[in-house]
């Protein structure tokens, strides 16, 4: 026969059990800590997509190697016309722009090529200015908020390649109508216009190719060769 009784737990029981509750609640409480110190790492390794990819101190995500646009930068703008085909990305918006403001498409193809190698999301930092250039045109903050305020365009559309090459044709527009003096070659305006866009239309005008470097002077006659001035 099992003797039944009803006597209550000895001390040494109700402290076995008050650890055990207490251990569980310490293990789910690290647990919880774990999981939370993991996701505070891994959203510094994963940036938030509208910060310039090469900021200091983030992850450079590379575009991956079937995109179209990494692709077709082995043959940028060599077509014959003044249009540029269809082998080149975003060759619709060059032609649309260029047409509209008087500007060879493959012109403004060819710059922003050497710009960006048509990388959309490519963004770098200019040092020697404090500023972050951004896009496929690769617009300064401060210009593009001046020249992309007529169309609503907030700082995070530079990476929208259709409002980039919109904007992109519209300072080159400018620029050209700056540097323009009676008596200069199409090719000469055409140069000076876009060592406008690197230096600022007014500094290229009064210091002609001079306001750039070596390195921009280089890819301003490549441009120029591409779009057929030379």
């Amino acid at each position: 026969m099992k003797l039944v009784t009803n006597a209550t737990p000895s001390v040494q029981t109700r402290a076995r059990r008050w650890w055990h509750n207490k251990s569980t609640g310490r293990l789910f409480a690290l647990a919880m800590l774990a999981c939370l110190l993991l996701a505070m790492v891994l959203d510094r390794r994963c940036p938030d997509d509208t910060v310039a990819p090469n900021a200091p101190g983030a992850t450079i995500i590379p575009l991956a190697t079937h995109d179209p646009i990494v692709a077709k930068l082995a043959q940028p703008v060599t077509i014959e016309t003044g249009l540029v085909d269809e082998s080149v990305p975003y060759y619709e918006l060059f032609n649309e722009h260029g047409q509209r403001v008087d500007i060879p498409p493959k012109l403004l193809a060819r710059w922003a090529w050497h710009e960006s190698a048509m990388n959309p999301r490519a963004a770098r930092y200019e040092s020697h200015l404090g500023q972050w250039s951004r896009g496929l045109a690769q617009f300064l903050e401060s210009t593009w908020r001046e020249w992309a305020a007529a169309y609503g365009y907030s700082w995070a559309d530079a990476y929208d390649p259709a409002k980039a090459i919109r904007v992109m044709a519209d300072y080159l527009w400018y620029s050209r109508s700056v540097v323009a003096k009676p008596g200069m070659t199409e090719a000469e305006i055409a140069g000076l216009m876009l060592a406008g866009y690197n230096a600022g239309p007014g500094t290229a005008k009064v210091k002609g190719l001079a306001s750039v470097n070596a390195s921009v002077r280089a890819k301003i006659r490549d441009t120029l060769q591409y779009a057929g001035y030379e």
